[in-house]
């Protein structure tokens, strides 16, 4: 019986590694493309128009979160068989969203008065239709993701970013300004969805069961509100920069965040995307959780920490080289928000763990608390800069990751100590990244942006892996093991 259950349990964990590889596959080249696009485009329009849009989407967000009522996640939690809840799941899923977009069509006004803008009104009311597209294929999306069948997600990722950034950018030369933009968000949602039709065989039936429709609200009900909390802080920045300030100021604003958001915080979405349907599998067993979890918490430092550091030491020179003089004023800003993605991504997948175990009710009390201290800080710093409120996000951050990784070791009985061991190889090779990179970086004036944005990455990769071959030889070897077992399998 127990070689049995290992075995169960490596075969998550060879399923795990795979749909983490391949989700991440995934993300490089969508978001390399969004990135590619976002440089074109930063080049074409103005920091206005990206400001406009970027009211336009965290209005969306907001009733985004509400889009699904918490049903894929559910269908993903729960074991067993899955074809009659995923009929039910769609129906209301495309039922939801319905409603949403007419929502969002006659609730326009209201972002206008809080934004003190506009313009924004038309945007939204043409951003709504994302609702509906998006329903068509969310369950396609849960199921692939429930038998981490991540290799499938991958062209319909892709096909979002590569519509999205030939459209935007198509319709910018065009001359459509800010409407560029907003028809680009709904073409990648478009072809997003029909190659999740494509990519997945099942199609659903128009049923409903009252019974089924429960159970999975039960849970949903859950993840709505982890959701909304979610996105309220995710984008309270934005509402509050856009509500005292300007467009251009949240044009700068938007675009400091976009590269840390893009290249720290995507990797802890990638690995939840994956994490949360495999601790799932072995939600009964605490042991696995807490070695799941542990590890989890290693490789993702292991990443952020030297990600950070490089970022804000070339965020100068990124800015300035794909971006262009005219948004110099992010500068400062993108590095206060390196400091805070990386924060933030140290404590970030304990939340798949609390769904895996099925309470997600403590996502919310600490995203209430959260709430609480950050909404109070951002009013304030915005009446002084956007610098400001970056610098206010990356202290809050910090101190509720420390919060977090305390809650997390109690809850799921991790001695503090074993999160401390796991965090300890990217916080030493992080300490010595920051010195010698550093010292390279004063020492290079003479190579120019270009120079610098070519050689510093190439020096820090160099020293942080001998750096990690020295401290902790286990951990590299054990990565070039799952690599060459990935490969193997593919």
């Amino acid at each position: 019986m127990a070689d049995g259950t290992t075995e169960k349990f490596r075969k998550i964990a060879s399923s795990t590694v795979s749909g983490t590889l391949w989700n991440y596959a995934s993300f490089a080249l969508s978001k390399g493309l969004t990135f590619i696009s976002t440089i074109i485009l930063a080049r074409i329009l103005a920091p206005e128009d990206f400001g406009l849009v970027a009211m336009g989407l965290v209005f969306i967000g907001y009733l985004e979160m509400l889009n699904e009522l918490g049903v894929g996640h559910a269908l993903i939690y729960h074991q067993g068989d899955v074809e009659e809840k995923s009929n039910v799941a769609f129906v209301m899923s495309v039922s939801v969203n319905v409603f949403l977009a007419v929502v969002a069509v006659f609730a326009a006004p209201l972002a206008s008065f809080l934004f003190h803008e506009p313009q924004v009104i038309p945007i939204i009311r043409a951003l709504s239709i994302s609702f509906i597209l998006s329903s068509l294929g969310s369950i396609h999306a849960a199921r692939l993701k429930k038998e981490l069948q991540f290799r499938k997600v991958f062209l319909p990722e892709f096909g979002r970013a590569a519509a999205k950034g030939l459209v935007s950018i198509t319709m910018a030369l065009m001359g459509f300004g800010v409407w560029s933009l907003v028809l680009g968000q709904v073409a990648g949602v478009l072809i997003s969805n029909i190659l999740y039709w494509i990519v997945v065989p099942w199609r659903p039936r128009l049923h409903f069961d009252p019974k089924v429709a429960r159970s999975l609200l039960g849970y949903g009900s859950q993840i709505i509100l982890v959701g909304i909390v979610g996105m309220i802080h995710k984008n309270v920045d934005y509402l509050i920069i856009g509500n005292r300030m300007d467009p251009e100021q949240l044009g700068f604003y938007t675009m400091a965040f976009r590269i840390p958001d893009l290249v720290i915080l995507s990797v802890c979405y990638v690995v939840s995307t994956t994490l949360f349907p495999a601790f799932s599998k072995i939600q009964d067993n605490l042991v696995e959780l807490r070695k799941g979890y542990l590890s989890s918490l290693k490789y993702i430092s292991l990443l952020t920490v030297p990600l950070a550091i490089g970022l804000y030491l070339l965020s100068s020179e990124i800015i300035t080289l794909f971006y262009s003089e005219k948004w110099s004023a992010s500068i400062p800003v993108m590095q206060m928000l390196c400091l805070y993605t990386l924060f933030y991504s140290l404590s970030f997948n304990a939340g798949d763990i609390y769904k895996a175990i099925g309470k997600p009710g403590i996502l919310n009390l600490i995203g209430f608390f959260k709430l609480a201290v950050t909404i109070p800080v951002i009013w304030y710093t915005a009446g002084i800069s956007i610098f400001a409120v970056a610098v206010g996000q990356a202290i809050v951050i910090a101190i509720f990751a420390l919060i977090e990784l305390g809650l997390v070791s109690s809850i799921v009985s991790i001695r503090p100590t074993e999160i401390l061991h796991a965090l300890l190889p990217a916080l030493t090779g992080g300490a010595g990244l920051v010195i010698v990179v550093g010292m390279a970086y004063r020492s290079m004036s003479m190579f120019g942006d270009l120079g610098r944005l070519i050689v510093i990455p190439v020096i820090g990769i160099m020293f942080y892996a001998a750096m990690l071959w020295l401290i902790d030889r286990g951990t590299v070897l054990s990565v070039i093991d799952l690599l060459k077992t990935e490969r193997g399998t593919s």
